[in-house]
């Protein structure tokens, strides 16, 4: 069986060196994990990009709040992902819904196509919209989104374990769910165990970081 993916959500230097130093496979760089994440400063991904040599990905949220993005926040996105890829994010985490709480599958496809050669993550949004599970056909059709990052719905992964099955069930074999919600290094093995999906996510999977 495949080693899985630990992917540690960091927002310091310090932090990604630390994970990196303790075994992360890969790390999610936000701002603001106090309001679940937003788009990093260029100046600190630099920095992280020059001292660790793991994959980076990047999460391209420009406010809190809901995920209702207008055309300009929609474009400040786009503009984000730009200035990253000159230099050298090639991973990016996104997430939009509709006011109705559905997700929006016209922007988020709109954003993936425009960088076609780049790889996307969706994001929490879809344990806050109404049926997640109906959207996964759609999502099955973007080529280079290329996991989703979620906790079943719930607060954590593990109430949420069998709703993240169902999902990764769902998935095209190209895809696959990165499992979120309160997962930590002391219930890493309980969560594998109830959970099994090819990567795990989370701000304390390796410990206080």
């Amino acid at each position: 069986m495949q080693k899985p993916i630990i992917e540690a959500c960091v927002e310091t230097i310090n932090e990604a060196i630390n994970a990196a130093q303790r075994g992360a496979s890969q790390l999610e760089l936000c701002s603001d994990l106090a309001q679940d994440g937003l788009t990093p400063a260029l100046a600190l991904t630099k920095r992280t990009l020059a001292a660790v040599d793991i994959p980076i990905k990047v999460m391209i949220r420009p406010r809190g709040g809901n995920f209702a993005f207008t055309l300009k926040e929609l474009r400040l996105m786009w503009d984000s992902i730009m200035e990253f890829q000159k230099i050298g994010i090639r991973h990016f985490v996104i997430g939009m819904a509709t006011p109705e709480n559905e997700l929006d599958i016209p922007a988020i496809s709109a954003l993936c196509a425009a960088f076609p050669e780049e790889e996307f993550t969706l994001h929490k949004v879809v344990d806050y919209v109404t049926d997640p599970l109906a959207s996964i056909p759609a999502l099955n059709q973007i080529p280079n989104l290329t996991s989703i990052l979620t906790s079943g719905g719930d607060p954590t992964a593990l109430e949420g374990a069998d709703q993240i099955m169902a999902m990764q069930d769902l998935l095209h074999p190209s895809k696959h769910i990165i499992a979120a919600g309160k997962i930590t290094q002391d219930n890493l093995i309980q969560v594998q165990s109830k959970i099994q999906v090819p990567a795990y996510h989370g701000r304390r999977i390796l410990g206080e970081l």
